[in-house]
């Protein structure tokens, strides 16, 4: 686990306990990825490399073309 993913997997582990989201699996849904700068783009590929057992992450990317 990194540590920029632990507050994430924190919370959601502290949240799936709850009735109402026992077994559920929640999506962080990332729109224009490609208007993020360099960094944020590094720390987005971050989270989504060491994501939980309970979410994921949905991106959004326009298509490039040359």
């Amino acid at each position: 686990m990194s540590l920029q993913g632990a507050p994430i997997d924190e919370l959601l582990m502290q949240v799936v306990e709850l009735p109402q989201f026992i077994g559920k699996h929640f999506f962080f849904l990332i729109d224009e990825f490609e208007n993020f700068t360099d960094a944020q783009q590094v720390v987005m590929n971050t989270l989504i490399k060491h994501c939980g057992q309970n979410h994921s992450f949905k991106i959004g990317v326009k298509e490039l073309v040359a």
